[in-house]
């Protein structure tokens, strides 16, 4: 949904993006062309992140969600995954990047 509000935002970016996607998806696509291409995803990407940016300093509840999706529900997903496929690498990556949530503005107690 964010994407598609950065996307609303930025008509210049879709065009693009979508351009990208039907060149990735047709058969003539070479590495020769990627490696001419493969700035552009770098790009969109970069000026994405600057939208969240600011879309973040703009609303609390924005931020918060922010941080849900790209924080904490990968970590929740892959503490789930690591428990449910008995994956203990993935169990330690993920405790390890939960440690940091458990003592968040407490560096004391940690």
């Amino acid at each position: 949904m964010m994407l598609e509000a950065f996307l609303s935002k930025h008509p210049e970016r879709r065009t693009e993006l979508e351009a990208l996607q039907v060149n990735c998806q047709s058969k003539e696509f070479t590495g020769e062309e990627w490696n001419t291409k493969k700035e552009r995803p770098d790009t969109i990407q970069a000026v994405f992140q600057v939208y969240l940016k600011e879309r973040a300093s703009l609303s609390q509840s924005f931020d918060y969600w922010n941080t849900y999706i790209s924080n904490l529900f990968p970590l929740v997903r892959d503490l789930t995954n690591s428990l449910r496929t008995g994956d203990w690498i993935l169990y330690l990556t993920a405790m390890e990047r939960a440690t940091s949530l458990f003592f968040f503005g407490r560096t004391n107690y940690g």
